[in-house]
């Protein structure tokens, strides 16, 4: 599940579900916290396969499946889009806070990258074929991508054992130079990291390997916080839209709540 980044849409992806309910949540409360009203469903299936992940940006979601596709959608359930990155799977895929860019992550070193047209009013006009460009350096597959809140950043994680940092200036993406800011390598010899989150105030990017989980400032690649088995083996990692609080559930049914170091 994905809230909206005004935290008032939650888009949810039951188990082995291929379709994505939204529900809008209320000013209401009763003891257990807020309620959340069921508005809509999407009217087809997302995709052939299960779907792995969701996230948001805007009134928009984009979901990730087991197969080559992607689909965005909105809060009215309507699907706008469907993109294929032509790789064997899908790893991670990103959205940027202000909607603009749409980034996958498959089976390859590289990360593709599409710029999202909408019109004066902020609807979904086109994703232009030709928009389509390059995040290159890793050696090997691409596990992650994130988006800084500010969309000025990008973080990258490969199998290689690298998370690397790029200045997301979309004139030096077209040119085939994306500026690589900072390159940072796991601490640990022969692992790498596995999961990427920028928060969207802060600046800080969370990477997870294992169930282990680092916190780096994304603008100086210092490392933050360094998090031993923090689970048997970390399953999902989101950011609280405010950015103070980074959360993490494990294989072994546990869901755990870090303070950002930045915060104070």
């Amino acid at each position: 599940c994905e809230f909206s980044t005004d935290c008032k849409y939650l888009f949810v992806a039951f188990d082995f579900s291929r379709s994505i309910s939204v529900y809008r949540v209320s000013t209401k409360r009763n003891s257990n916290g807020r309620y959340y009203k069921r508005l809509t469903t999407t009217r087809d299936n997302l995709s052939k396969s299960e779907i792995t992940n969701i996230v948001s940006a805007k009134q928009f979601f984009l979901a990730s499946s087991k197969d080559v596709n992607v689909t965005l959608g909105n809060t009215k359930g309507d699907i706008l889009a469907r993109i294929a990155s032509h790789q064997m799977s899908n790893n991670d895929a990103a959205i940027s806070s202000d909607a603009r860019f749409i980034a996958i992550a498959a089976q390859t070193n590289e990360v593709k990258l599409w710029e999202m047209q909408l019109d004066g009013t902020g609807a979904f006009k086109s994703i232009p074929k030709n928009s389509r460009t390059y995040y290159r350096g890793h050696k090997t597959a691409v596990y992650g991508i994130s988006f800084s809140g500010d969309t000025k950043r990008v973080a990258t994680v490969s199998k290689d054992g690298l998370l690397r940092i790029y200045d997301n200036d979309l004139e030096k993406i077209v040119s085939g130079d994306p500026s690589l800011l900072h390159e940072i390598s796991h601490p640990e010899s022969g692992k790498c990291f596995d999961r990427v989150r920028f928060d969207q105030k802060f600046n800080v990017i969370a990477a997870c390997s294992g169930g282990d989980m680092y916190l780096y400032d994304g603008d100086t690649a210092e490392k933050l916080l360094d998090l031993k088995d923090t689970h048997e083996s970390i399953l999902g990692l989101a950011w609280s839209g405010n950015g103070s609080f980074v959360v993490t559930i494990g294989t072994e049914g546990l869901v755990r709540v870090i303070k950002n170091p930045k915060k104070d």
